[in-house]
């Protein structure tokens, strides 16, 4: 590994522990590397620079696992629908610099050249994520599992459940055990069916 990549790993393990922004120094970081504070700057500009290049390698390590898992034609609906509540719960749970990004007043805080990048990530997440979803109700439609009157409103209060969901898990104090997120998992399908119905 490089010393841009070390400095940029630096950085990102700073924002684990005390949160994203640009309220860390340049002498903490350099600190955390050994090296001197005039060292990071033959590797970045600028602290806007080290923190835009620290915020796109957060996103584009998030957006590549996001569109890792496939739906597979042979799973029925609900198999399907777990596997993926269980990979978003578990990114939100295990990646908390990445669900920072989406909170208020995040975005205020960026450069401006990392704001732009951000929210174009963040909408080809949203839009790879309504289509998803949608090929999922689709195929509960199709199964008689779900059914298609009301789907508008009923996926919206689905949708909401599940990001109010990914927020929850994200925000805890104690990370959740593996057995518990399953059942809370169990539990969210329990509740979309009941929506659904």
């Amino acid at each position: 590994m490089g010393r841009k990549e070390e400095i940029l790993d630096a950085l990102i393990d700073i924002f684990t522990n005390q949160g994203i922004s640009g309220n860390f120094t340049m002498k903490e970081l350099a600190g955390k590397v050994n090296i001197g504070k005039s060292t990071i700057y033959e590797y970045f500009d600028t602290k806007d620079e080290l923190l835009h290049q620290a915020v796109c390698r957060i996103i584009e390590t998030g957006v590549k696992s996001v569109y890792s898992l496939e739906i597979s034609e042979e799973d029925s609906f609900e198999v399907s629908f777990k596997k993926e509540l269980d990979f978003l719960f578990s990114l939100s749970v295990n990646s908390s610099n990445l669900l920072k990004m989406i909170n208020p007043g995040f975005e205020n805080q960026m450069p401006d050249e990392s704001k732009k990048e951000m929210m174009q990530q963040v909408n080809s997440v949203r839009n790879h994520y309504n289509k998803k979803f949608e090929v999922l109700f689709q195929k509960g439609i199709s199964e008689g599992v779900l059914v298609p009157e009301n789907i508008l409103t009923n996926s919206l209060m689905i949708s909401s459940l599940i990001v109010g969901s990914i927020i929850r898990l994200g925000n805890l104090e104690v990370k959740i055990k593996e057995e518990e997120l399953k059942d809370y998992i169990d539990a969210v399908y329990v509740t979309v069916l009941r929506i659904a119905k």
